[in-house]
């Protein structure tokens, strides 16, 4: 017998948007990173109770053994971890300003540094006037809420 003893369980991953055992946050933040914000504001709460509703489903439907986190909970660890929202906000919100009527996904692409499509893409990115409102709006509510 060695030292390491492994014992396998039987799991079932349920993916809502991230392929990894981790807080219900990274999914949320995900979603609230490629949500348009100037639809409407107050649908990021209605969002929150959405995601907790069919986890909570999901969880009992497979059996899930332990209490499934409560709305509270789920709330809390949202202000506790919101600085993955705001990384995920900053890294895929600006593509949804994007014309890609003019842009080609292989200008996002290229890694090579002398390529002068792929550098005035990630110049750009950042400089559409309506994403930059709405960054420093944002910015207001994260500095807020201390994660800024």
């Amino acid at each position: 017998m060695t030292l390491l003893t492994f014992i396998l369980f039987p799991t079932l991953q349920i993916d809502f948007q991230t392929n990894v055992w981790c807080s219900p946050v990274v999914d949320l933040s995900y979603i609230m990173g490629v949500f348009r914000l100037n639809e409407s504001k107050d649908i990021k709460d209605e969002l929150v109770v959405l995601y907790h509703q069919e986890l909570v489903k999901a969880l009992k439907s497979i059996g899930y053994l332990k209490q499934p986190p409560t709305l509270l909970e789920l709330n809390v660890d949202l202000l506790k971890h919101g600085s993955l929202n705001v990384a995920m906000w900053i890294v895929f919100y600006p593509f949804q300003f994007v014309d890609w009527s003019k842009m080609k996904a292989e200008d996002m692409m290229g890694a090579e540094s002398d390529n002068e499509r792929s550098r005035n893409f990630r110049k750009d990115l950042y400089r559409h006037p309506e994403l930059q409102k709405l960054i420093k709006e944002e910015m207001k509510n994260w500095m807020y809420k201390g994660w800024w």
